[in-house]
């Protein structure tokens, strides 16, 4: 459960501006700004002809918290205010809720604004243990990309292994399988996946990336570099035995942070047996797929209380087992595999506004 902010009318702070350089072919402006005493912090984003999305990543030590208040065009225009989701049944990102790690990309989907030459406004909220809005340093990152014809674009991903599961040959071979598997679901929407040589993490019994506790994920996330999506290969997800993936946030960073990475469990991807069947890797790789779409900004369609749906038109609106079933059941974000009899049916389609979604997000260039 994510708690809710009231935005409250203020007035007298004004925007910061960041330092920029260039990492690769992304605009990198960055720097640490302070909040004012009403906790709110905003910053210049100066988007220039040619940038199609971007991705705000906002990063705050405990017990302190950071949202995503709203994102302004040069026209003073808001495109993106966080209120207008604390309580919706409707998901559209979870940069407008409190975490130590809050990213926003915009734009999320083909109906939304897209980019306009000028200047841009990101407004930041900083609050407290007792959410209280407070005076506190904030490390804010933007992350631009020259690309508006959302057709096509390459992801670059880096899979490390943790838990010294990679000196095991059939573990090897079955991530290799699962890649396979969502590059093939991945080129259906005209995305890419470029994988980088494997690598290992010395260390292991990692919390899950949402959790945004885990300093691993930075370390690995500043190893591997912009701006690859990092996946890391775990026995198990600690405290979530029953979850075959877990990604950082929707959207995720790619900064380093303790959110930069998407997790796989090996237990739950093996079943019982502990061995890797065809139908194993093959949802090894729709999982892979899965958490990795929710890094780029996907929601499931529905959820598994059938009680909140993702924004989007063309994922149909469902609302009990059957119905869900029956019109999403095959669909790559659905929240849970669909076995009978222990065969698994395959999850890849993808919705046309769901490939929008994905083609938005600043690290698919």
């Amino acid at each position: 459960m994510h708690p809710a902010l009231l935005l409250l009318p203020l007035a007298g702070c004004s925007a910061g501006r960041l330092t920029e350089v260039t990492e690769g072919d992304l605009r990198h402006l960055s720097g640490v700004l302070t909040s004012s005493s009403r906790g709110i912090v905003r910053a210049k984003i100066p988007v220039v002809e040619g940038d199609g999305a971007l991705l705000v990543t906002a990063r705050i030590d405990g017990p302190y918290a950071v949202h995503v208040r709203s994102l302004t065009d040069p026209d003073h225009h808001e495109v993106f205010r966080s209120t207008d989701w604390n309580d919706s049944p409707y998901n559209k990102t979870n940069g407008g809720f409190l975490s130590t790690v809050a990213s926003l990309n915009w734009p999320i989907a083909a109906s939304d604004e897209g980019l306009a030459a000028g200047d841009w406004e990101v407004e930041l909220g900083v609050v407290d243990e007792s959410n209280d809005y407070v005076a506190q340093d904030v490390a804010i990152d933007v992350l631009l990309k020259q690309d508006g014809s959302f057709d096509d674009g390459v992801l670059r991903v880096a899979v490390v292994f943790a838990d010294g599961s990679e000196d095991d040959a059939e573990v090897r071979d079955a991530i290799d399988g699962a890649k396979d598997r969502w590059a093939e679901i991945y080129a259906g929407i005209g995305i890419d996946v470029l994988f980088e040589p494997d690598s290992a993490f010395d260390g292991g019994g990692l919390v899950a990336p949402a959790l945004a506790t885990e300093d691993a994920y930075e370390t690995i996330a500043a190893r591997t570099g912009l701006p690859h999506v990092n996946l890391v290969v775990s026995d198990d997800i600690v405290d979530f035995d029953d979850a075959y993936g877990i990604a950082g946030d929707i959207p995720g960073p790619l900064v380093p942070s303790t959110r930069s990475a998407v997790q796989i469990s090996l237990a739950e991807a093996a079943g019982t047996d502990g061995r890797f069947s065809d139908q194993d890797i093959r949802i090894l790789g729709e999982t892979m797929a899965h958490e990795s779409g929710h890094f780029l900004g996907l929601f499931h369609p529905v959820e598994g209380d059938w009680q909140g749906w993702d924004v989007l038109d063309d994922t149909p609106e469902c609302d009990s087992t059957r119905s869900c079933l029956d019109v999403l059941g095959a669909n790559l974000m659905f929240p849970v595999t669909v076995c009978t009899g222990g065969t698994c049916m395959e999850q890849d389609a993808i919705t046309d506004e769901q490939r929008g979604v994905t083609q938005r997000y600043t690290g698919v260039e």
